[in-house]
């Protein structure tokens, strides 16, 4: 298999490469290539995500806790709304 080099700016250079056909010319799988670039596009997000800590996460439950007990009526009382 032979090709045409071009040169940065997309022109041809005049050089010709000959390649390979045992390695250069199989079949590609479209799905392959498919996986590959999706890889490099997610390894490319900044990830400036954070997921919560122990702490954070129990400090929720206990503000929610505390929400629901204030809301709830004791019987007798009116409710807290």
């Amino acid at each position: 298999m032979e090709l045409k080099v071009l040169t940065t700016a997309g022109t041809e250079s005049g050089e010709v490469v000959t390649l390979r056909d045992d390695i250069f010319g199989a079949e590609v799988s479209e799905h392959a290539v498919y996986l590959d670039v999706k890889s490099i596009l997610a390894n490319r997000r900044q990830g400036t995500h954070k997921s919560k800590t122990r702490a954070e996460v129990r400090v929720e439950v206990a503000s929610h806790i505390a929400r629901k007990e204030q809301a709830t009526p004791v019987r007798g009382q009116p409710a807290l709304l």
